[in-house]
């Protein structure tokens, strides 16, 4: 009398299979996070850049001194006119989630001249961004400038 073989896989074949899957979940995860993190950094400099390059084109092309102020995660761009009427350059731009300018780093404020020199003259002004709330957190270090107004 034969016996006839039942296929299929086993209990243990099933759980081994399980347990490949879920180390492979978690190893995508960690490499996903660090993509997100990284792409946030890169959003939150390039935004910094941008901003600061609008104001400076803003005070040549308009012969105005332009403002840049900075708070923990926005910047704020406006021209001062005679008489001390303030007027907005651009809508209110914040920094990417989970990103913020670094603590005593930043200046409270970049002026542009119309020149497109800074008001620090031959000085430059720092500003840092940073990764909040994070172990290892990166940080990027950008410089304006004092006599080209340039961002380095």
């Amino acid at each position: 009398m034969t016996t006839a073989r039942k296929s299929g896989f086993t209990l243990l074949e099933l759980l081994a299979v399980m347990l490949i899957m879920f180390l492979l979940m978690g190893i995508g995860t960690v490499a996903m996070t660090g993509l997100v993190r990284g792409s946030g950094m890169s959003g939150a400099v390039t935004n910094v850049r941008s901003v600061l390059t609008q104001a400076r084109q803003y005070a040549i092309t308009q012969g105005q001194v332009t403002y840049v102020d900075f708070s923990p995660n926005s910047m704020r761009v406006y021209a001062r006119y005679r008489g001390g009427r303030t007027e907005p350059v651009a809508t209110e731009r914040f920094l990417p989630s989970g990103i913020q300018f670094a603590e005593g780093e930043a200046p409270a404020q970049v002026v542009f001249r119309p020149d497109g020199t800074t008001e620090r003259g031959t000085g430059h002004y720092t500003v840092e961004v940073e990764e909040m709330y994070v172990a290892n957190a990166q940080s990027v270090t950008l410089e304006v400038d004092g006599l080209t107004g340039w961002v380095h």
